[in-house]
């Protein structure tokens, strides 16, 4: 904390970055080099000076440590989705703000000769 106060215009120069959880953007005054900090710890920083950067520095983390495969999901098509599926197993849609399948269930049974059939349910 010492560190901050001392030489707060540096530590508000990095806060105010557009992207303070890139690894490209540096920690004020070499902090990271002579602290020996890893990218956990730099979170951690993250967390108290700009909370709501924190997720894009999770996605950053797991790309690093596990790979772009745990952070980038291929999106499914109806076809590979409706595969899955029986009268036992059915789809089931878990929405996210910006993302609705509805205009392509729609398509996707209208295609199969199913639309008449297809039940929704908005919980």
């Amino acid at each position: 904390c010492d560190v901050v106060v001392d030489d707060l215009n540096a530590w508000a120069d990095w806060t105010d970055s557009y992207e303070p959880h890139a690894i490209a953007e540096r920690l004020p005054l070499d902090f990271e080099d002579t602290r020996e900090l890893q990218y956990f710890h730099r979170m951690l920083l993250l967390k108290c000076f700009r909370p709501e950067k924190l997720i894009f520095a999770i996605a950053e983390f797991v790309q690093l440590a596990m790979g772009t495969n745990f952070i980038v999901f291929p999106a499914s098509t109806m076809a590979e989705i409706y595969a899955d599926t029986s009268h036992f197993t059915p789809a089931i849609f878990v929405l996210s703000t910006g993302a609705d399948p509805t205009a392509m269930l729609y398509k996707f049974a209208e295609e199969k000769g199913q639309l008449e059939t297809l039940g929704a349910i908005s919980l």
